[in-house]
């Protein structure tokens, strides 16, 4: 099992559809590997929004997508439903 960043592109793929790019990252997940993007891959991809693409698109980055927990000091940032947020302790 690997942990597997993936650029920018590649993300665009998957969420225009193109390049069976959905399939392929889906064999990945099958095979136990761990998809990661990082913060640089949300700015772009939220750059790049077009109108109609935002509950994929949030689908898709936010941890909510995958069940896991999202470790943050801004709970407001993060309205969904259904999102497990840990929150930190506050700064000393």
């Amino acid at each position: 099992m690997a942990t597997i960043l993936l650029d920018s592109p590649v993300i665009f793929d998957h969420l225009n559809g193109r390049f069976g790019r959905t399939e392929f990252l889906d064999e990945l997940v099958e095979q136990d590997h761990l998809l990661a993007c990082c913060a640089v891959n949300i700015t772009e991809v939220y750059a790049g929004l077009r109108p109609g693409e935002e509950e994929k698109t949030a689908a898709f980055i936010v941890a909510m997508a995958h069940g896991s927990p999202l470790l943050t000091d801004n709970g407001r940032h993060f309205p969904e439903e259904g999102l497990d947020m840990w929150p930190l302790p506050p700064a000393g």
